[in-house]
């Protein structure tokens, strides 16, 4: 495992993608989680869950539904979750931000989500999924280069 980098995955709109939801009737986009695997086979990283269904379960509870879900071979940090929010309207950059002051080991990451509520110096880590449609080929490839870039 690459232990100085790390992927913080959001899920809705993720691999839980609306439209797909909408056309499929099934919560999971299979493309999106066929796609998260190989990134994550590829990276060799540990996943820190920055989603709001983080709250309240345990790193047991969230490895359980990440496999029921179909993840596989996938690791989860340590410290395996962004804290939730202290204040209303709080940024989920922020959330990262204090996670990533509390692990100075570190060294990189990238932050997949349909969100771009992120503070300044995160954006250049951002893989930005279009909610509708899901992880798709070409966020895969933009996750790739930029892990690419930062493990050299």
């Amino acid at each position: 495992m690459v232990n100085n980098f790390v992927i913080f995955l959001d899920w809705d709109g993720v691999f839980r993608a609306t439209g797909v939801t909408t056309v499929t009737g099934n919560m999971v986009n299979p493309t999106a989680l066929a796609l998260l695997n190989d990134l994550i086979r590829h990276c060799q990283c540990g996943l820190v869950i920055s989603s709001t269904h983080r709250g309240g379960r345990s790193k047991e509870e969230l490895e359980v539904e990440l496999k029921e879900y179909g993840f596989e071979n996938f690791e989860l940090h340590d410290d395996f979750k962004t804290r939730q929010s202290i204040k209303p309207k709080e940024r989920r950059g922020e959330q990262i931000r204090d996670w990533l002051r509390s692990h100075k080991e570190v060294k990189d990451y990238i932050i997949i989500d349909d969100d771009t509520d992120l503070v300044k110096g995160q954006w250049p880590h951002l893989v930005w999924v279009d909610g509708q449609e899901g992880f798709g080929f070409k966020n895969y490839m933009v996750a790739i280069q930029l892990f690419n870039q930062r493990i050299q």
